[in-house]
């Protein structure tokens, strides 16, 4: 947990974990939509964990997510264009249920795999149509 700590200070990413006085858990803030993106463009698997056996898979495995990430950003006129991300999404499926367990896949993991390319073959971009602000509001809703 220092280790996390550390690096995310050293990105630039105010964290720290620390004991709720009234429950007495162990609890952090979450990272907001920008420190998540600057935590994957940063993310050092060997640093946080060195003795994970399987670090350097974990690492590909994350560069790869925010390739697909960056990707989403652009237009799809072409349906080929779509196929291939489709094919590159699929495929960083398939390595992360190598090392993840299938109780592991979140809801926004199944509409990138089964949704995503839906949408861009009907509206060429779906960066318009985030739901960033609605996600913010339901945070700030749940924690009131």
């Amino acid at each position: 947990m220092t280790g996390y700590e550390k690096f995310l200070k050293s990105i630039g990413i105010t964290f720290n974990f620390y004991v709720n006085k009234d429950s007495e858990k162990l609890e952090y803030r979450h990272l907001t939509g920008p420190e998540k993106l600057k935590l994957f463009n940063s993310i050092n698997i060997h640093a946080l964990l060195p003795k994970q056996i399987n670090r350097n898979d974990l690492q590909q495995l994350w560069q790869q997510y925010m390739n697909i990430i960056i990707d989403l950003k652009l237009d799809y006129n072409a349906e080929d264009s779509v196929l291939a991300l489709k094919a590159k999404i699929v495929s960083w499926f398939k390595d992360f249920l190598k090392l993840y367990q299938t109780k592991d896949v979140t809801p926004y993991m199944h509409a990138l795999y089964s949704h995503v390319t839906q949408f861009l073959l009907l509206y060429h971009n779906i960066a318009h149509y985030t739901q960033q602000g609605m996600e913010k509001y339901n945070d700030r809703a749940t924690k009131d």
